[in-house]
């Protein structure tokens, strides 16, 4: 059943703006990393710059899952594997409606900054073997230093990789589940899609 306020577009304020901030700066540090890495050696301390953002903001994002406002915090919407395994294979039937992140996108994200936060440490070791280096590659061997670089590279792929999938949930959501979640992210207001959402803190059943 659904509730006809939610059907009429009912919206609720998910989603604070240090989350909203941090969610879209990560996007242009790390569009900004790639494009000055593209542009070649002379443009390397630009690089650096952002990827020093991306540290900044992933540490920022870790503390405020802790601390931060109820939908922000991890202990909301992190859930274990068995109840995400359940929640994957029901997805397009699935009847509630999550206020904040549905448990597939929660481990997207920590998976994201995870990967974003190593390739931000990896950075600061790495070396081009020219001219610039990591403020912390001098202070480590130089073979170590290369290959951290050579992982602080391929590592960028599958970045790169877990971005486009997580693009196409939320283009898959947007259409197959009429949940407009760039939106929500931009004015931090999200429509609820059914009467059963989930507050932060209630483990959802999947029986």
């Amino acid at each position: 059943m659904i509730d006809n306020a939610a059907a009429q577009g009912e919206q609720r304020f998910v989603w604070d703006w240090p989350v909203r901030l941090s969610h879209w700066a990560l996007v242009v540090a790390f569009i900004g990393a790639y494009m000055t890495h593209l542009l070649g050696i002379e443009y390397f301390k630009y690089h650096a710059y952002c990827g020093y953002a991306v540290i900044v903001l992933v540490l920022f994002r870790i503390v405020w899952g802790v601390v931060g406002t109820p939908h922000a915090r991890f202990v909301n919407f992190v859930r274990g594997p068995i109840a995400t395994l359940r929640y994957a294979s029901t997805w397009l039937r699935h009847e509630h409606s999550y206020l904040g992140h549905n448990p597939l996108g929660a481990w997207m994200i920590v998976a994201l900054l995870a990967a974003l936060l190593t390739q931000g440490a990896l950075g600061l070791f790495a070396n081009d073997e020219i001219l610039n280096y990591g403020p912390f590659s001098l202070y480590i061997d130089g073979d170590l230093s290369v290959r951290l670089t050579s992982v602080h590279r391929r590592l960028f792929y599958w970045i790169a990789a877990a971005v486009c999938v997580h693009v196409l949930a939320v283009l898959a959501h947007a259409a197959l589940k009429k949940e407009p979640l760039v939106g929500a992210m931009i004015t931090g207001r999200k429509t609820l899609a059914s009467r059963n959402e989930k507050p932060p803190g209630t483990a959802p059943s999947y029986e």
